[in-house]
């Protein structure tokens, strides 16, 4: 293990608990206010090292998240990161939904999801993953529960389910074997195995190794209690023996154990295996192991450094700095494939109502103030308006223009789509559930820009929204394929402007059969 951190003192911290956890340190970099080398210098060379086979990371800031993300990814040694410095910028949070949404901490989150990084909570988390990534990497979520107590094994099972892991099926000559090792006969035939009434440690051990030979079996969690004197010597020979299965079936086995003060030490130096106390903990560091795995086999074509699009947009000029105004903002979207319902800019009442002819009712009518931020808690959107009466009242409680007059849009599902220039990372994009309850619902996937199809379509199944979107209860579903080809075309805009300082969509209408999505209103500013 070598790990690379801003303080000086978690790295004397991190030496000290991987000591505890009987675990071996490599190198220990730090690059305190990284005034001339950064992260990315070391982690390049920890790649190419040969003596490391696990990264972690401890960082306040990054300097290049994009040269981050593109190093991880490229390598597959385990890399492991604990951030600090994750309080949102509330200053931001006023002028976009985007900004509120994918905070930067947020950002750094999905970031790391797409580079492999695995990040941790805390220094005790990040040396539990040491722990599990110095063991065989689970290649399934099929898990073999084996403890000395009911009590454990239950316990072990919720928090299983609770990762994600499946409780793997036995065989009937497993079940056949462990009718031989018991006593009374209590022990019933499932997983967990409650080993309540065997008392001979070596029969834990044959246990165990008849689990690991099980094809249904990915890995083995063994929850166990010892007697200190009598049961301390078969312990420490329990111990030494599962971590020599673990290397022969070259699945990982997961021991658990609290130990008694006197002899805690001992019990965790017989061997370099390593020994958890908690299994929620356990578990929890676990999942990452398969997440490493499921990672390095897959092909790694949603990474935004390998995704490069074929096509440009006419508009790739620069963009003014500042609030853009909203026909600008809708122009220069149209050009990257959206659809905008119909609308016009308009001085006052008598040009609103002559475009109001030429657009047709039902109308809604809105400010086209770039200053105005949240235009319905002020008063400034007025919808489904049926004639010119109407409208003219309508003009009369929005006082000061320009205004904005628009085709009500028919009737679907508001989403929103947002992007947002992140300081470490570059371009974001954002989707999730929109309208005025935004960011109540809270609704959203992230990731960093440039994506394809297949990462947009993950960022729609993501949200919790997603089965509505794909019919629920007897409903049509939305255009869900078009939606994903917008996100496509946002994240274009977002990675040819990088000058972009936030966008919000909102609501982009999606729509049933027949008819793609459309913009209803949007808000751009430019760095």
């Amino acid at each position: 293990i070598s790990i690379i951190s801003q303080s000086g003192g978690l790295v004397h911290d991190s030496m000290t608990l991987c000591h505890m956890a009987n675990l071996g340190i490599n190198k220990l970099v730090s690059i305190g206010n990284k005034l001339v080398l950064d992260e990315n210098y070391f982690l390049e060379y920890l790649i190419s090292d040969p003596a490391t086979d696990i990264i972690g990371l401890y960082l306040e800031n990054i300097r290049d998240g994009r040269r981050l993300m593109d190093l991880a990814a490229g390598t597959a040694k385990p890399v492991v990161l604990l951030k600090a410095n994750r309080s949102p910028e509330s200053r931001e949070i006023a002028r976009f939904h985007t900004s509120a949404l994918a905070g930067d901490d947020r950002i750094v989150d999905e970031a790391m999801k797409q580079a492999g990084i695995h990040r941790v909570e805390s220094l005790k988390e990040m040396v539990d993953v040491f722990k599990v990534f110095s063991l065989k990497p689970l290649k399934g979520l099929r898990l073999a529960v084996i403890a000395r107590s009911g009590g454990h094994a239950v316990l072990s099972a919720d928090s299983a389910y609770h990762h994600g892991f499946t409780l793997a099926s036995f065989s009937n000559q497993f079940f056949s074997m462990l009718s031989e090792k018991t006593r009374a006969g209590v022990i019933r035939r499932t997983n967990p195995v409650d080993l309540g009434d065997v008392f001979d440690l070596n029969v834990y051990l044959e246990i165990t190794e008849k689990a690991l030979q099980e094809d249904g079996v990915d890995g083995v969690l063994v929850v166990h209690s010892y007697a200190v004197g009598s049961d301390s010597g078969p312990t420490k020979r329990f111990i030494s023996s599962t971590a020599g299965l673990s290397k022969t079936y070259e699945k990982p086995i997961i021991f658990c154990m609290i130990g008694h003060k006197e002899d805690w030490f001992a019990m965790r130096e017989v061997t370099d295996f390593p020994i958890f106390m908690y299994v929620d903990e356990a578990l929890t560091a676990l999942r990452l192991s398969y997440t490493h795995f499921r990672n390095r086999t897959r092909a790694p074509g949603d990474h935004p450094r390998m995704i490069k699009y074929t096509e440009k947009s006419a508009a790739t000029s620069r963009l003014s700095p500042g609030i853009m105004p909203v026909n600008e903002v809708f122009d220069l979207i149209r050009t990257y494939g959206l659809a905008v319902a119909d609308y016009r800019i308009v001085k006052g009442m008598e040009d609103g109502l002559q475009a109001a002819r030429a657009i047709g009712y039902p109308l809604a009518l809105k400010t086209a103030s770039p200053n105005v931020l949240h235009k319905t808690e002020l008063g400034a959107v007025l919808l489904d308006i049926e004639n010119e009466e109407m409208l003219v009242k309508a003009f009369q409680r929005i006082e000061t223009g320009p205004y904005l007059i628009q085709r009500m849009a028919p009737s679907g599902c508001e989403m929103i789509i947002g992007g947002r220039n992140d300081s470490e990372f570059g371009p974001a994009i954002l989707c999730g559930s929109g309208g005025i309850f935004v960011e109540v619902y809270n609704d959203v996937a992230v990731r960093v820009a440039p994506i394809n199809e297949e990462t947009a379509r993950q960022m729609i199944e993501e949200l919790k929204g997603a089965a509505i979107l794909k019919g629920f209860r007897g409903r049509a579903p939305y255009v869900v394929e078009s939606f994903a080809r917008v996100l496509v075309n946002i994240s274009r805009l977002l990675t040819e402007h990088p000058e972009i300082k936030s966008l919000d969509i909102n609501p982009f209408i999606l729509f049933t059969e027949g008819r793609d999505g459309v913009v209803v209103d949007a808000r751009l500013e430019v760095k």
